[in-house]
């Protein structure tokens, strides 16, 4: 707080000497007001702190090779897919909380990434880590591509400033996600898999919002791990309309709608690979902010 209190008193500094240069120059009357607009934007931007939550559903494609030690002959290439799986939509929880400084926050979100989970007959002879199931086996499968994130979101520039590119707000995000997988696959036999495995990469995203009317925005966000080596990959994209229901003593309760697009994958570099890859979407998207 001490140094937002000294860059405060700087612009207030600058601010006079632009005011009295303007007593000599009648020419800057836009000039001085933009920068007092700016200086009071900058008193009033103390601590702040946004609370989100929403809901996905959808359909989800992919498969799940899961070796035994990267053993050749401990899985089959590309199985089990999630579609002889009995799991052909998927369900994910989102929540994350910013606390916040002026153009400066931090994010702290999780997403729980659940399928389906039904009894299904397999078609075909399926090994997976190791365990061999026949064609005609019935099981059940439970799989879980639950990830986490945390990192710095910085305001590049809001929509109504002077200057700006564009008449949008404009966030980026840099930190990094962790990737908690867990696949069970249970026969009600001798045969049972059981692989779980948290891997971290870092985090790049943008978040842009176009202000329609003073209730209502367009809101975008696109988000990507880099995947180096043994890294998972995590791609996140949506669009929503967002229409603020109350505001009311600092606080603005909002809600959304709109559609959601997410890639879950994972590649290491055994022999054999454990390979996971999972597409999710078009999804359908809702949920509620709140700002303080």
């Amino acid at each position: 707080m001490q140094s937002k209190s000294i860059a405060f008193l700087l612009l207030l500094m600058i601010a006079s000497v632009a005011a009295a240069d303007a007593v000599e120059d009648s020419d800057q009357p836009v000039e001085i007001a933009n920068l007092a607009q700016h200086v009071e934007a900058m008193d009033s931007s103390g601590f702040h702190l946004t609370l989100e939550g929403g809901w996905m559903w959808g359909p989800v494609s992919g498969h799940l090779q899961t070796p035994s030690g990267g053993r050749p002959g401990t899985t089959s290439p590309n199985r089990p897919t999630l579609s002889e799986l009995g799991i052909e939509h998927a369900s994910i929880f989102d929540a994350e909380i910013r606390p916040g400084i002026g153009k400066n926050e931090i994010y702290l979100g999780s997403q729980w990434v659940r399928m389906q989970k039904r009894r299904v007959t397999l078609d075909e002879d399926l090994t997976s880590q190791g365990n061999f199931f026949p064609a005609g086996t019935i099981v059940e499968a439970d799989v879980k591509m639950d990830w986490y994130r945390l990192g710095w979101r910085y305001l590049i520039q809001r929509g109504d400033e002077p200057g700006a590119f564009l008449p949008v707000d404009i966030h980026s995000r840099l930190g990094a996600a962790l990737l908690d997988f867990r696949y069970k696959l249970d026969s009600g036999g001798p045969a049972e898999v059981d692989r779980g495995y948290k891997k971290v990469a870092p985090q790049l995203g943008i978040d842009m919002e176009w202000h329609a009317t003073k209730k209502f925005s367009i809101a975008g966000e696109l988000t990507s791990t880099v995947p180096f080596s043994s890294m998972p990959l995590i791609i996140t994209a949506d669009v929503v309309a967002k229409y603020d229901f109350i505001e009311k003593g600092g606080c603005t309760l909002s809600g959304f709608i709109g559609a959601g697009y997410e890639k879950i994958s994972f590649h290491d570099s055994q022999q054999v690979n454990n390979d996971i890859n999972a597409d999710f979407g078009p999804m359908i998207k809702v949920g509620l902010e709140l700002k303080f």
